[in-house]
């Protein structure tokens, strides 16, 4: 097997030349040990995001038992729109749910008109993939949300599912921008930090927009969360999702 780079877990073994493919020697399904932890701390099943930019990381996040992945591309300049041909090969060889960035270019994202109709034209390159649900955020000067932007996404396509992703973390007021989120149904979810370099710095603002979600929207706390953070986290933050590289490991 030379130059074939081989990851085994219990359950799934990763091949860099062939993708994930099931071992006949498994012996059941990986449960980790911070996954037994949290199972007894809350009363529904948390959801788990892992975030991201290659094949081998989306069948070892499987492997690990995340609940769900943000696929991207150059997790370096914070994630951008990935490549088609790694989104096919994404979509057949993993069965949890895939979300998309869709970011066309690195630095901030106030985005021209230009380049909102690349991000719209990225979308529709990659819907016929069969993939529904997109991250993605604007601004606008001053701190804050570009909703007439985000308004043009939804009109173009009012059936998929979006997350606003940290660029929220940036604007002057995220809290009372989650009120205002709630009014486009299309928006399921907002990823945060709560303004700060980790969600444990960031926990008192992300709870205060958790409220403010209510049973609109689905907080995501972010922010340097870990397998081995994660309980602790889930003690001060109580969110029901939370997002990361290293989440399952």
């Amino acid at each position: 097997m030379v130059g074939m780079a081989l990851y085994s877990f219990s359950k799934t073994v990763y091949s860099s030349e062939n993708g994930c493919v099931r071992s006949s020697s498994s012996t059941g399904p990986l449960f980790p040990d911070h996954l037994k932890l949290l199972s007894m701390m809350t009363d529904q099943p948390l959801i788990l995001e892992a975030c991201v930019e290659s094949l081998t990381e989306a069948c070892w996040a499987e492997a690990q038992q995340a609940t769900q992945i943000e696929l991207c591309a150059d997790l370096a300049a914070d994630g951008l729109t990935p490549p088609i041909r790694l989104i096919e090969a994404v979509m057949q060889q993993i069965a949890i749910p895939i979300k998309v960035m869709i970011r066309s270019r690195g630095g901030d994202f106030e985005y021209s008109e230009q380049e909102l109709e690349l991000m719209l034209a990225q979308i529709e390159a990659i819907r016929p993939l069969g993939i529904d649900r997109f991250v993605l955020g604007m601004t606008r000067r001053h701190q804050a949300m570009h909703f007439q932007q985000l308004e043009r996404v939804i009109a173009a396509f009012p059936d998929i599912d979006l997350t606003i992703h940290k660029v929220i973390d940036q604007l002057a007021d995220p809290v009372a921008t989650v009120t205002a989120l709630r009014a486009y149904p299309s928006v399921k979810s907002v990823l945060t930090s709560g303004q700060a370099a980790t969600a444990r710095e960031g926990s008192s603002v992300i709870r205060q927009m958790i409220e403010a979600a209510g049973d609109d929207l689905l907080v995501i706390a972010a922010g340097k969360v870990t397998q081995e953070n994660l309980a602790e986290l889930h003690q001060l933050i109580g969110a029901q999702a939370y997002h990361g590289r290293k989440i399952v490991g």
